[in-house]
């Protein structure tokens, strides 16, 4: 931790601070007069709407009485003119007025209506059924009539309904403007109200975020402080952490050009010293089989043989090497080309013949009774790979074991060919060690000749050509070593796709 000396006051980050208080206290002075004037606007919007369809209705009784009214002279006019055709003309005015007052009579029936408006209605609506069909009767006998003065008390009658038809207009105009007015007087009262409350809680807020706004302020700066303590800290120590990393990145780097040149060094020595000794123990092995050929007969023919076999594990080891330091040195050069599967096995196959019949166990072959597929590999390096796995299969199988080969197309334009072998298996702590080199893992590693490198020069191989190498052990069981490379046709489709 930092001492409390090393604290400075920061006059600027104070000031803004305070100003970030005050930004959020304005922030929520508009966020609550935004809230106030949207209330505002529904209620305003409220009392509009109230004011319009009172109105609206109060207009359509205007329009239903003067309709009504309309309709009454109408009738009188008609019993007063002689000439048919102007009976049926004002007949026509008749009935649109009618139809017209039927209209707004619709219109008002299909707005809010308190129940002192619905009682009023249904009474008017009966009274001007009744209005109606005198004055509908009226109109019909006034038009085949030779003397109207026979129809006056038919008139009388009209004239008796169609005042009811008035006095329930005028008191349901009267009830609509009442309850116009109070409905308009509520809002008000309810729009000032909200109004009251809307302003009282806006303070309130107000007040709050003053608070707010100034509690903020004061935590802002407290942090700042601390902050600044943190900070100078952290800088300190990235700074000696920089030093200590540019430190070690330095050793690592020179670690590295030392290994790198000891790495070289190891694999042109190994190169050089296994040139220089497979020179020498081709000639011993020439010399060996000679002499072989000469006392096959003689008592020594056993142990020139035993000489040769030595000679030629170490040759075997030697090539091993010399392979391992081309493929570290990155001599080795991989050229790919389309390769035929049931070709390569074939090949495999009779080159493994000797060791089979050597080692007392079955070779099946269930790849080239199948479909022939084209891979991309180097011929030799793969070849050298599968002839590696095989006879792994076979010198470390059981007597009159099996070892069979397969093929299985995978995703990704893939081809698997597989080695299952009915040998005693491989531990499951020991498979990911199986490809590094020199390593050697079982009770038989003794018995059986071998080097420790087959499998690490395969897997550098199949790495070289863009493939994979595995395998699935059972102990007691098995195992199964499998070789995964490119089919021919997917690395033609990959080329048309770049």
């Amino acid at each position: 931790m930092l001492n409390e000396t090393k604290i400075v006051k920061n006059s600027p980050n104070q000031t803004r601070y305070i100003i970030t208080g005050f930004i959020i206290l304005l922030f929520l002075m508009g966020g609550m007069i935004s809230i106030i004037l949207e209330q505002l606007n529904m209620m305003q919007g409220h009392l509009d709407n109230v004011t319009m369809q009172q109105n609206k209705k109060l207009a359509y009784l205007h329009g239903l009485k003067e309709s009504i009214r309309k309709r009454q002279i109408g009738l009188r006019d008609m019993m007063v003119v002689a000439d048919p055709f102007e009976k049926d003309e004002y007949r026509l005015l008749f009935r649109e007025y009618a139809q017209e007052a039927v209209g707004y009579r619709d219109a008002i029936l299909t707005m809010y209506q308190s129940e002192k408006e619905k009682q009023l209605m249904t009474t008017l609506t009966e009274a001007m059924n009744v209005a109606y069909y005198l004055q509908e009767d009226l109109a019909e006998k006034s038009i085949f009539a030779d003397d109207v003065s026979n129809l006056s008390e038919n008139l009388r009658q009209t004239f008796s309904a169609q005042s009811i038809v008035t006095q329930q207009l005028n008191k349901m105009m009267s009830i609509v403007q009442q309850e116009s007015d109070t409905a308009v007087s509520s809002a008000h009262k309810t729009y000032d109200a909200s109004y009251n409350k809307i302003v009282f809680f806006g303070l309130v807020v107000l007040l709050l975020g003053v608070i707010i706004a100034a509690y903020v302020g004061r935590s802002s700066y407290t942090q700042s402080r601390k902050l600044n303590l943190y900070m100078t800290e952290l800088f300190n120590s990235r700074n000696m952490l920089e030093q200590r990393v540019e430190e070690r990145t330095k050793e690592l780097v020179a670690a590295k050009i030392e290994a790198e040149s000891s790495d070289r060094a190891k694999s042109e020595f190994l190169s050089r010293v296994s040139h220089e000794l497979r020179t020498p123990l081709n000639a011993v092995l020439g010399f060996a089989q000679i002499i072989n050929l000469d006392l096959q007969k003689s008592k020594h023919g056993d142990q020139i043989e035993e000489i040769i076999k030595a000679g030629n594990h170490l040759l075997e080891l030697i090539n091993d090497v010399l392979d391992l330091a081309s493929i570290e040195s990155g001599e080795v050069n991989i050229n790919t080309a389309k390769v035929s599967i049931n070709s390569i096995i074939n090949e495999c196959c009779n080159l493994m013949q000797p060791m089979v019949k050597k080692f007392n166990v079955v070779l099946k072959d269930e790849i080239t009774e199948q479909t022939d597929h084209l891979v991309m590999v180097d011929y030799i390096r793969y070849k050298q790979v599968l002839l590696n796995l095989i006879s792994n299969a076979i010198k470390y199988n059981k007597n009159n074991g099996a070892v069979t080969l397969k093929v299985e197309e995978r995703g990704n334009g893939l081809l698997r060919i597989s080695v299952h072998d009915t040998g005693l298996g491989i531990a499951e702590e020991y498979i990911s060690q199986l490809f590094e080199p020199f390593t050697r893992f079982g009770e038989r590693q003794h018995i059986i000749e071998g080097t420790g490198i087959g499998l690490a020069i395969c897997k550098r191989f199949v790495d070289a050509m863009g493939g994979k190498i595995g395998l699935e052990s059972t102990s007691g069981v098995g195992s199964v070593f499998w070789v995964d490379v490119l089919l021919a046709e997917a690395k033609d489709n990959r080329s048309l796709a770049s």
